[in-house]
Order: C-alpha cells, then structure tokens, then sequence
C-alpha cells in the first residue's frame, strides 16, 4: 500500500521579477463544480497526476476582436524552451472570463455553446480551454478502465489506470514535472499589463518523514502542479511524493523545508506599451525563454472544397511556376511533376493524391491542407516545408527530405518514409498509424502526442527527440536510437525493441507493459514510475538508469547489467533477475516478493 504526500505553496507572481512566498492556501482535497457542471476548483490531494499540469483562471483582456483578426490571449511556461506554449482567441473585445461555458459546445465540452466566444484560432471547430477538465468528460474518463473503489477510507484504483486521468489540465496544457524555475508570460491575460512576465523562484523541497517512529527513505519529491490566478498574479503550486505505508501504521511525521529565493523583489517594473513581446533582461542564473511570434492557425474549410482544374496540368504548372504564380486550391491528382524545382510555391488546399513527385525540388514549398495521398516522394526534398494539416497518408516518400519541414497534425498513416530525413521537423499531434520509418533520421524532431500505433521504426534514428505522451503502441523498434530523447507519459506497449539504444532517454510514466528490450542499451535511462509489467529486458544494459517507483512485475531481466540502478520503491514481485548485475545497487525498499535471484552479481 501507498500513500501520497502533499504539499501546497501560494506564490505572488511580479511583473519582471521573481515571484515570492505568500501565506499559503489550504489543499483542496475534492472537486468544486460550477451550476453548470464545469470543474471550478480542482482536488489536489490526487495520489499522482501523470505529468505536470498548468491551470489558468481569470480574464481574457482582447485587445482587438474582428472578423480577420481576433483577440488573443497566450500561455508560455518554460526555462530554455517553453513546455507548454498555447494561444487562445475572442471573438469579441473586452473583459473575458476564462470558463468553458464560453467556449464552443463538443463532446469534449459539455458545458460549452455554439455560439462560442473564446476559440482556438487552430481549428475552430475545437473547443478550447485554459482551466480544468472535469473527471467526467471525454478528455479524462476514457483514461479511467474501471470505478475508483474505496474500503476503510482507502483508495482502489483499478488495474491499467491511466494516472493522467488524475491530471485535470487540458491535454495541451500537461508536460513534464516542473524543475522550479520555470519562466511565465502571460499576455492578454493580467490587468494592465498587455505582457506579463515572472519566474518561479528555483523552489525545491527537502523532508524527514517517520511512520510510527520508523523513518521512511528519502521522499521523491515532484513539482507537477502550477495553477495561477491570472486576475489577481497569484499562483498555486503542488508537490507530491508517494510513500509505502503499512495498512497497520497508525502515526506519521512529517518535517518539511521549502526553499527558494523568496528576497522582496524592487519595485515592480513598468508595464510595457507594445505587442512586440521584447525580451525582458536576464535575472542571474534565470533563462529567459524564447518567444515565437503569436500566429493565428489558419483553419481548413469545413464542406466540400471548390477546386479548380488544370487543361494539360504538367505544363500549366510548369509556366505558372516559372511566373512564381500560387498553384492553390487545385485538383493536380495523379500530375507528373518529377525532378522538377517549386521550391516556395503554394500547393496549399491543393489535391496532389497520386501525383509523382520523385525527386521533386519543393524546398520552402507552402502545403498546408494539401492532399498527397498515394503520392510518390521518393527523393524529394521537402526541407522546410510547410504541411501543417497535410494529407501524405499511403505516400510513398523513400529516402526523402522533410529537414526542418512544419508538419503539424499531418496525416501519415501508412506512409512509407523509410530512410527518410525528417531531422529536427515537427510532426506535434501527427496521425502516423502503421507508418514506415525504417532506417529514417528523426533526430532532434518534435513528435509530442504522435500516433504511431504499429509502426514499422527500426533503425531508425530518434536521437534527442521529443515524443512526450506520443503513442508508440504494437511498434517495431528493434535496433532503433532514442539516445536523449523524452519520451515522458508515452505508450510503448507490446513493443519490439530488441537491441535499441535509450541511453539517457526519458521515460518518466511510460507504458512499456509486454515490450521487449532485448539486449537493449538503457544506461541513464530514467524509467521513474513506468509501467514495465511483463517486459523483457535480458541482457539489457541498465546500468545508473533510474527505476524509482516503477512498476515492474513479472519482467525479465535476465543477464541484464543493472549496476548503479536506483530501485527506490520499485515493484519487482515475481520479477526474474537470474544472473542480473546488481553491483552497487540498494534494494532495501524495492518489493522482490516472489522474484528469482538465482546466481545475482553483487
């Protein structure tokens, strides 16, 4: 049994400075509901959220509202890159609250109407939202298998719990735990001050904590929830550390100290008078994070496109390319446009499906909402490209370059990009079901909240990636390289990933349940709170790789090199570590009932 510790700190956020301590608010421990069904306060007394969360109340302070240019509000937190960074839009100007009854009606949103004033200037056919999700809409019950039981004042969950059902932020607005340092801005959103930054002050925790007199290892703390009260520059922030607690413990005590630069800021510094988001200066030792210009998504038309048709298409693209004319909006189905250079054309809206673009120079080329389904881009060189909302499902894209390439939301379901470059392109909410990648350089490529069910990805090279909450499901991976790369809250299970390379990859919470990692390379790897049931990790390399809190039963690790491993609270019963390396590693709090220790290397 375990039990989760919380603890709260309120936070004064100032304009251009540090935010410091404020007397703190009391946890709450359940859901506060608006009349309408809405979730108006958030429990924070949750056993563990699955990631990080950002919640955001208030005002909307819409500057400008029209038909061609909305109001527009914007979050970013992050340190030297933002980790969550999401614009929001008005329809109307003025005072606007932030609550979902003002957003458009889905089934993701209950509450809302379709007569909608804040909308994601992404796809406004989307609801949006800045607070909390309540746990019985679609976003969060789904991730729930079973009813949360409750005996003797003690929580059931139910087996294969999703623990980001417990995370009550948007699913745009989860990421990885809090470091305590992050960077804020708030724009449209805090009263008289169009741009509004602060920073968390490198808050951290340290705490002793006994159980009927018996103190209990070193407590993991995790920063994971930041909720901030635009209005009034308050913000909330939420620490968790999960324990094992006997069900016959009667006394707990608990010592904490909270630590930071919490020193009186100077006074506060003018608001700015301008849109230009200009970089404040750099406090000492406090990154300042970059920020992208505010860009209004466009948003591909609902009915039936009204494209045009082309009398002998090849040579009318041809003479129109060379006038450097727009090509948008045009049914170029099954064109041959092989070997030639529309480097920074616009094929955007245009029909390409079955269209050869072997070879074809489209460098900078504008393919947003084009469809190339069936095509051939065997070759072609796509390198920073736009196809934000491009259809490229069943294409054919051999040993082709999409380096750099904007391919948001792109639809990639049984394409074949095998030995393709796709280095530092992003593929962010991408569908990629069944997709073929083998042999592919993904290196340094944002793939957060991916599809890739059943994807065909061996050797191919993922090296300081982001496939944060990607899913990765029945996928082939053996030989592959995710050496560096974040794959936080991801779902890898039933996996095949034999003699692949997670050197220093992040797997915080991952689900690898029935993968194998044969042989695999996973020194420094943190495996904190993963689902690892049933894995196969024989003669895999885990040496310093961090297993702190995971979930391992009934997995192999047969042969495998663990020296230095942490297993804090690791669950091992019924495990199988014959043979297993386990020099320099401290087993005192991992469960090993049941598990084989036959012939252990110590």
């Amino acid at each position: 049994m375990y039990g989760t510790v919380v603890l709260k700190a309120t936070l004064a956020l100032h304009h251009g400075r540090l935010a410091t301590l404020r007397p703190s608010q009391p946890v709450n421990w359940c859901d506060t509901l608006t009349p309408s069904g809405a979730l108006e306060h958030a429990d924070e007394s949750s056993p563990f959220t699955g990631g990080g969360a950002v919640l955001v109340t208030g005002f909307m302070y819409a500057q400008a509202a029209t038909e061609r240019e909305p109001g527009l509000a914007r979050v970013m937190i992050g340190t030297d890159q933002p980790v969550i960074d999401k614009v929001i839009a008005s329809e109307r100007a003025g005072k606007i609250p932030l609550v979902w009854e003002h957003a458009l009606r889905t089934v993701d949103n209950p509450v809302g109407t379709d007569l909608p004033v804040l909308v994601d200037p992404r796809d406004m056919t989307k609801t949006i939202g800045l607070g909390p999700v309540a746990p019985s809409w679609g976003p969060r019950v789904h991730l729930l298998p079973a009813p949360i039981g409750s005996r003797d004042n003690i929580m059931e969950l139910p087996e294969r719990l999703d623990p980001r059902f417990f995370n009550p932020a948007p699913r745009d607005q989860q990421c990885q735990p809090f470091k305590g340092t992050e960077g804020i801005l708030l724009v449209n959103l805090v009263p008289n001050i169009p741009e509004f930054r602060s920073w968390l002050p490198a808050l951290s925790v340290a705490a002793r904590m006994s159980i009927d007199n018996v103190p209990v290892a070193q407590l993991m703390w995790v920063l994971d929830t930041l909720t901030i009260d635009a209005e009034t520059a308050i913000a909330q922030v939420v620490w968790r550390a999960v324990a094992p607690v006997l069900a016959t413990a009667r006394y707990v005590n608990l010592e904490v100290t909270l630590s930071g630069s919490f020193e009186e800021p100077p006074p506060e510094a003018p608001a700015p008078e301008t849109q230009s988001l200009p970089r404040l200066p750099t406090e000492p030792n406090l990154p300042v994070p970059e920020v992208a210009p505010v860009r209004v998504a466009r948003v591909l038309p609902t009915g039936p496109r009204q494209l045009s048709f082309l009398d002998n298409p090849t040579h009318n693209v041809m003479q129109r390319a060379a006038a450097g004319g727009a090509l948008e909006d045009l049914d170029l189905s099954s064109v041959d446009l092989q070997g030639l250079d529309l480097s920074g054309l616009s094929f955007a809206r245009s029909r390409l499906d079955g269209a050869n673009l072997s070879g074809t120079k489209l460098i900078g080329t504008n393919l947003w909402g084009a469809t190339l389904v069936g095509a051939n881009l065997a070759g072609a060189i796509l390198d920073g490209a736009d196809l934000e909302d491009a259809n490229l499902s069943k294409a054919l894209g051999q040993k082709a370059s999409f380096a750099r390439a904007n391919m948001l939301r792109v639809n990639l379901s049984g394409a074949r990009l095998d030995n393709a470059t796709l280095d530092e392109a992003d593929l962010s909410d991408c569908d990629a079901v069944g997709v073929g990648l083998m042999g592919a350089k993904l290196r340094r490529a944002k793939l957060n909240r991916a599809k890739m069910e059943k994807a065909l990805l061996v050797g191919a090279d993922f090296q300081d990636a982001s496939l944060d909450f990607a899913t990765l499901a029945k996928s082939s991976l053996d030989d592959a390289n995710f050496a560096g790369a974040s794959l936080a809250d991801a779902e890898l299970t039933q996996c095949a990933a034999d003699g692949s390379n997670f050197v220093n990859a992040r797997l915080a919470r991952a689900k690898l349940t029935q993968s194998r990692f044969a042989a695999a390379s996973m020194t420094g790897a943190d495996l904190t709170s993963a689902n690892l049931d049933r894995c196969d990790f024989s003669k895999a390399h885990l040496d310093s790789a961090l297993l702190d809190h995971a979930v391992a039963p009934s997995a192999k690790f047969i042969g495998a090199k663990m020296t230095g491993a942490s297993l804090k609270s690791t669950n091992l019963s019924g495990a199988d570590l014959t043979q297993a390396r386990l020099t320099d590693v401290d087993r005192s709090t991992a469960n090993l009932t049941g598990a084989k220790l036959t012939n252990v290397i110590e």
